[in-house]
């Protein structure tokens, strides 16, 4: 008999611990403090499909925004900066590093191009103040390839 309750007792504990863990399951996970937005533009919202041209140069940061060769450069959604490493950090593919060429898909758009309605209010600004702020008018999306 006193196998039973030490094997009931045992079942109870683990279920308890299961319990426990599968809570903390759904929290979301902090990132890390070097890591954020800095210079990166991203849209708004996720893309379904991107532009399958070739683009890379230099990496440059001027003013506070990131230049890819002589034109703005705009990463996709989800794509953040590491202050630390000064690099851009991608949810999929090796960082690209200030200072260092980047070769990777993408594509150029003229500088007439509405970017607000292209990619929400706040990146359509914030394109427009580095193009004010950079005297550059050349913009470009670029992403790992």
């Amino acid at each position: 008999m006193p196998f039973v309750a030490v094997a009931r007792t045992g079942a109870i504990v683990v279920a308890l611990l299961l319990q426990m863990s599968a809570c903390g399951a759904d929290r979301p996970v902090p990132e890390s403090a070097d890591s954020s937005d800095g210079p990166v533009i991203t849209p708004a919202e996720q893309w379904e499909s991107y532009p399958l041209a070739e683009v890379g140069g230099d990496l440059v940061l001027l003013e506070g925004c990131l230049l890819l060769g002589d034109e703005l450069v705009f990463w996709p959604h989800g794509t953040t900066f590491d202050e630390a490493a000064g690099s851009v950090v991608f949810a999929d593919g090796p960082p690209a590093v200030v200072g260092a060429s980047f070769t990777g898909g993408g594509g150029h758009y003229p500088a007439a191009t509405d970017f607000t309605a292209l990619l929400g209010a706040e990146t359509g600004e914030a394109i427009s103040a580095c193009q004010q702020s950079t005297g550059v008018s050349g913009v470009v999306f670029a992403y790992p390839a």
